[in-house]
């Protein structure tokens, strides 16, 4: 397959010595499973929490809609799928906002984030009644709006969106047309989901958990085995992954 076994090899050691954190590594290549290695105790069939990997899904999942017709195009305006919002007179950039804004976190939303910190607002929406309502009723700032700032809560708004365009939460959407045919065994999540810290931030409750209103949580929070993960642009139509991989590749390094 063009790969350099020999480099495979050394960084299958390196790992192993050097980055203990380390669950897997799989390389996929033109389609095929060609590296598969496993650290810590876990094996192929061990589920994985994989955080703001999350985002990439959901990405992946705003293309799958597009391309069947769920969602006109990434030029598609966001409040046009949230018109119980009303926005106030001087929010002219919230109505200009669009589904590739939150692709390309360029939106602009008053957010702030940082090393220690992380993203310092994310437990404010957790506690919220509505995380939608709350995301969109955040200031959207001038000179931020078109420039790039790390934000889970607008691909939580992708998510709402993938539910609003396709009358299913983005779990259960990308249960057929994603999780499915890239096998990925995407595990039910508890019903004793209670919305605390532990849920939200390390999904104690398994699969992929919901906001109060049902939408999947958009930023963070999926967990399932790691095979299936390197295979997930392949049901995407390649047209459609230009937004998150070259855009803003310079700026988030």
């Amino acid at each position: 397959m063009g790969m350099h076994a020999e480099s495979l090899s050394n960084l299958d050691r390196e790992i192993k010595a050097r980055y203990r954190s380390i669950n897997a590594f799989l390389v996929v290549r033109r389609g095929y499973l060609v590296f598969e290695r496993y650290y810590g105790g876990f094996g192929q069939d061990d589920a994985h929490l994989v955080a703001s990997v999350t985002k990439s899904f959901i990405s992946a999942l705003i293309g799958i809609a597009i391309d069947q017709g769920f969602i006109e195009g990434v030029h598609q305006r966001v409040l046009g799928f949230f018109p119980e919002f009303t926005p106030g007179a001087h929010d002219h950039l919230k109505r200009q906002m669009t589904i590739k804004h939150l692709l390309t976190m360029t939106a602009g939303f008053q957010w702030r984030t940082g090393v220690r910190a992380h993203e310092l607002l994310l437990d404010r929406m957790r506690r919220s009644k509505d995380w939608v309502a709350f995301i969109l009723d955040l200031p959207v700032r001038e000179r931020s709006f078109g420039a790039f700032q790390y934000n889970s809560a607008a691909s939580h708004l992708l998510s709402a969106i993938i539910t609003r365009s396709t009358g299913r939460c983005a779990q259960e959407f990308a249960t057929e047309h994603l999780f499915k045919p890239i096998g990925i065994d995407q595990p039910a999540t508890n019903m004793q989901y209670t919305y605390s810290q532990e849920d939200v931030f390390r999904n104690t409750a398994g699969g992929w958990p919901k906001d109060p209103q049902g939408n999947s949580i958009g930023g963070m929070g999926t967990g399932s085995q790691a095979q299936g993960y390197g295979s997930v642009w392949i049901p995407v139509s390649q047209r459609w992954t230009v937004g998150w991989r070259t855009d803003h590749l310079n700026e988030v390094g």
